[in-house]
């Protein structure tokens, strides 16, 4: 589902697939697990992800949200040039750290 790795207080998620749908739910469930630890840096790794829908945006947005509020950082990493263009459109890549 999500190969998760962590050192120190950092902890990089690679989500195998699409952010879309039941995928989401899933990472959703996975991410809010993390959220409840002290992690200084969360990386997101979308270099298998070719899809984000609306509600992958709105996982990907309160995840931001809440590690912020903990003081935290959000990076997604691997971004292709099709995530980029939609985050892009919808004005996201000035909320998001994107690489």
């Amino acid at each position: 589902m999500v190969e998760i790795t962590s050192e120190d207080n950092r902890i990089v998620f690679k989500p195998e697939k699409n952010l879309t749908g039941e995928y989401t739910e899933k990472l959703k469930e996975e991410l809010s697990k993390t959220l409840d630890k002290k992690i200084v840096e969360l990386v997101i790794d979308l270099s298998n992800v070719e899809l984000i829908d609306s509600t992958g945006l709105a996982v990907l947005v309160a995840t931001h949200k809440s590690i912020r509020q903990k003081e935290g950082e959000l990076k997604l990493v691997n971004v292709s040039e099709a995530i980029f263009d939609l985050f892009k459109l919808t004005h996201l890549d000035r909320f998001f750290n994107l690489n």
